[in-house]
């Protein structure tokens, strides 16, 4: 959450991509179980790939995928050792130091982690999420030029991957750099454009600007993209109330609080669904007519709320009376 205006103190985190999140990304080779053509064999065991065993002339590449196999059944110390076997029949394979960095990274080993991803990117300068990862993890032990030294790597690596420029952005946020983390956020932006949290980020950064119109744009932005997003609320209700406009401010923290209660369904599901249903019963052309004009009512006054608008009140309690079938 925002408070207003001074920077000299401990900013709000913004919160870039988790460790886990980018984890499925580096391990997502782990998902696709081919056999190996030649020096293993792998078998289906209770709905799971296992490997049984190697065969004479079995190569790196087949280390790995037996690696990945154990690591997919959490077998961690297994994985390892095919990882290792796989560096002992080929010492310069990237590949395997960084599956031997995402074994690490399951088990909680951070430093072992860090060893790892270093060495596969000593001899893999092309490994962007590897680049990536480890940003977030000096970010996260707060040794943030480590961390923008990485995430430009990662974004030198491969430049239209919109959460990199997210996450180096969070960082010279985090060090006040403010107009270098709009410009990382308004690329981000660009190369992804739904993306909630990266208006966030950036109206974080214009709130501290003092740039108040710009961070209100883009906190409703956020909000339109993801009406769950609390924070957004929160500092769009900063925002509001350091320019004067308390009853605008009033009302994002009441929505905020409602949406943390578990009171407010921004999103209700299968709408369309049940208005389906409706629609296949035969008669009730009256209620079906005013069921489908409420619906519609109640999405704009939710976009006008979303953009700060005033809204009416209304209930939202409907009595239908009469013979059956009428």
């Amino acid at each position: 959450m925002l408070k207003p205006q001074k920077t000299s103190r401990k900013l709000p985190p913004i919160c870039i991509s988790s460790r886990e999140e980018n984890l499925q990304r580096i391990c997502s080779h782990l998902k696709s179980f081919c056999a190996v053509k030649k020096g293993a064999r792998i078998v289906k065991l209770d709905g799971r790939e296992k490997m049984t065993k190697h065969f004479e002339g079995s190569t790196a590449t087949d280390y790995n995928k037996s690696g990945d196999v154990f690591f997919d059944n959490k077998e961690y110390d297994k994985a390892l050792a095919e990882y290792d076997k796989a560096i002992e029949l080929n010492p310069k394979d990237a590949v395997a130091y960084k599956n031997r960095g995402v074994v690490f990274g399951r088990l909680g080993e951070t430093d072992k982690e860090i060893v790892e991803y270093t060495k596969a990117i000593e001899l893999n300068d092309k490994f962007s999420d590897v680049y990536n990862y480890l940003g977030i993890i000096f970010f996260d032990k707060q040794q943030y030029d480590k961390a923008l030294s990485y995430f430009t790597k990662a974004i030198q690596s491969e430049p239209d991957r919109s959460n990199f420029y997210f996450n180096r952005g969070g960082a010279y946020y985090i060090q006040q750099e403010f107009d270098k983390a709009i410009a990382d956020f308004t690329k981000a932006i660009q190369l992804d454009s739904k993306e909630a949290r990266y208006y966030c980020g950036r109206g974080t950064s214009y709130f501290y600007k003092r740039q108040f119109d710009k961070a209100i744009a883009d906190f409703t932005k956020a909000i339109e993209l993801n009406p769950n997003d609390t924070e957004s609320y929160e500092n769009r209700a900063n925002s509001y109330e350091i320019t004067g406009k308390q009853e605008q401010a009033q009302r994002d923290r009441l929505r905020s609080q409602r949406i943390n209660e578990g009171k407010l369904d921004t999103a209700p599901k299968n709408i369309e669904e049940v208005t389906k249903e409706l629609n296949t019963l035969i008669g009730l052309d009256k209620v079906k007519k005013e069921v489908s004009q409420l619906i519609n009512f109640l999405k704009v006054q939710q976009m006008r709320e979303a953009k700060g608008m005033t809204i009416q009140p209304l209930s939202r309690h409907l009595v239908f009376y009469g013979n059956p079938g009428t």
